[in-house]
């Protein structure tokens, strides 16, 4: 492909994936301002975790965000250290 080098087209890519997660995440810290909410009363219903004794209940969404963020996070350092 010509133009842009490899590096340049792996960095535009990361940071087009992480727009929408920054939005996101915009969003989140600021939800106390604007009255939101993480879940729907008629929406998809929480995912529930069980960390030992402990049951967790998660909104879908911020896993998402989460392991995405922690994907994106290590495909950059991955791409820096092998530069």
């Amino acid at each position: 492909m010509a133009g842009r080098s490899p590096r340049e087209r792996f960095y535009l890519a990361a940071i087009l994936a992480a727009i929408p997660m920054l939005g996101f995440s915009i969003a989140l810290s600021l939800i106390r301002i604007y009255g939101g909410a993480l879940r729907d009363a008629n929406g998809i219903p929480p995912i529930r975790l069980r960390l030992g004794a402990r049951a967790l209940t998660q909104d879908g969404n911020l896993l998402a965000i989460a392991a995405g963020s922690l994907a994106l996070i290590a495909a950059v350092v991955t791409y820096r250290w092998g530069s």
